[in-house]
Formats: C-alpha cells, structure tokens, sequence
C-alpha cells in the first residue's frame, strides 16, 4: 500500500513540474551553412521565408548585443556600452552574414562572436623608446 502511495504521490509531483517546465531553442545554435541557403534563396517561393529568417537572425543579434552591452556596463563599472556604436543592428547583420558564407560549418553564434571581436576598442600598441 505504501509502495503505491510514494507512486502515485510522485507521479503527482511530476504532472506539476512539468507543467512550469519549457523549451527552448537558441538561434544563435542554428549552423551557418542553412542560414546562408535560407537567406540566399532567389526563390519566390522561399521569399516569405527568407524574410523571417532575416528577421529572426537580426532580432536575435539585438538580443545578444544587448546582453554583451550590459555585461560590458558590469564589467567595466560603467553604463551605456554601446559596442556597435560605430554601426548598426543591419552591418552586425552583414558581418555575421558574411562570416557564415565563408564558414558554413559553423554557427549563427560563432559569427556574432567573431563581428564583436572586430567591434572591441583595440589596445593601443606600445611605442619604443
């Protein structure tokens, strides 16, 4: 009697955590090679598509520009780090487009990554004396 309690209490407590419980899918994950093919289609077809696409790589961009600027303002102990100050939402865009068609085996998040580096203030070099 006590074996079925304990079941039946757990399978209770499982219902209940499954119901807060939720996926979800990084963008950034998604491989360059596709992204490139979706964004590169000339189909008509496929135009409604790549729109979407465009959009979803160019919002989910923001959102992990967004998040490096914040981490910048934490880091740096300062605030309103803009790191692409000297561009916009559509030239990141570009830049990560253009770094998946020279990498198609990687990913949306390597070539956000790779745009940041490029945005970063470089250290100045040290002069000889």
């Amino acid at each position: 009697m006590k074996i079925k309690f304990v079941t039946l209490l757990l399978l209770f407590f499982t219902y209940f955590i499954s119901i807060n419980a939720y996926a979800y899918t990084s963008y950034g994950a998604r491989g360059c090679g596709n992204f490139v093919s979706s964004v590169d289609s000339t189909s008509e077809k496929d135009k409604i598509a790549k729109n979407y696409t465009e959009a979803l790589v160019k919002a989910w961009i923001a959102g992990y520009v967004t998040s490096f600027n914040m981490w910048l303002d934490v880091e740096n102990k300062q605030d309103n780090s803009d790191i692409v100050a000297r561009t916009d939402i559509d030239g990141v865009y570009m830049s990560v487009l253009n770094y998946c068609r020279a990498n198609p085996l990687q990913n949306i998040n390597n070539a956000t990554d790779d745009t940041i580096k490029q945005l970063l203030p470089q250290p100045k070099a040290k002069t000889k004396r």
